[in-house]
């Protein structure tokens, strides 16, 4: 089962693509880190709606628990700083 493990080696295509998803990481984060929320949008998100009273459609009940933990960490952690 892991014999095709054992064969592969690590060459310079490999060690290029694993710089550029590196490069693409820190400019998310750079992005990320720089791009701020209006009021607005943090209400569009934690309501679940998408604007002028449409309900925004969820394929996973889990969807908007996941968004509104990721709004209340981002104002704990706003609020630490």
């Amino acid at each position: 089962m892991l014999e095709p493990l054992r064969e592969f080696k690590i060459g310079k295509p490999q060690i290029f693509a694993g710089l550029l998803l590196l490069a693409f990481l820190a400019q998310c984060l750079w992005v990320a880190g720089s791009r701020r929320f209006s009021d607005l949008e943090y209400e569009y998100m934690a309501s679940g709606h998408q604007g002028a009273g449409r309900q925004l459609r969820v394929n996973s009940p889990a969807t908007t628990s996941i968004v509104a933990l990721t709004l209340r960490l981002t104002l704990a952690l706003r609020n630490l700083a």
